[in-house]
């Protein structure tokens, strides 16, 4: 959808880009303004349909990742699922199963896992 989206801000910007030069032309001379235009709505087209969004997205992971505390249930990007044991600086030591401890990144958590209610020994 947003590459179509795109692809199709391509074709108005440069479709209006030569109507554009062919006016100017016959006019005499070329605008700078009346050029840049299509690229100016170009970019305004990407920032806000790319760059801002993962702006966003990367706030949001930096702030899961800086209210990380023992004890949370978390997924890896690896996708092993582990409890956090021990947060030092940038290592997180997840307890993956009961003798077995994993040292890991901090950026390479993916998400923090909801709790499931009344305990994970309610079954």
């Amino acid at each position: 959808m947003i590459g179509s989206l795109i692809v199709f801000a391509v074709i108005i910007a440069f479709g209006s880009l030569d109507t554009l030069g062919a006016q100017q032309a016959q006019r005499g001379g070329a605008s700078l303004v009346g050029l840049l235009f299509p690229l100016l709505i170009l970019f305004g087209i990407f920032y806000f349909l790319l760059i801002l969004p993962q702006q966003r997205q990367e706030k949001k992971r930096k702030e899961m990742l800086s209210k990380l505390k023992k004890g949370d249930r978390v997924v890896t990007t690896g996708g092993i699922i582990g409890t956090i044991q021990r947060i030092e600086e940038s290592i997180v030591t997840l307890k993956v199963s009961a003798n077995t401890n994993l040292k890991i990144e901090k950026g390479a958590i993916k998400a923090v896992l909801t709790p499931v209610e009344g305990g994970e020994n309610s079954k």
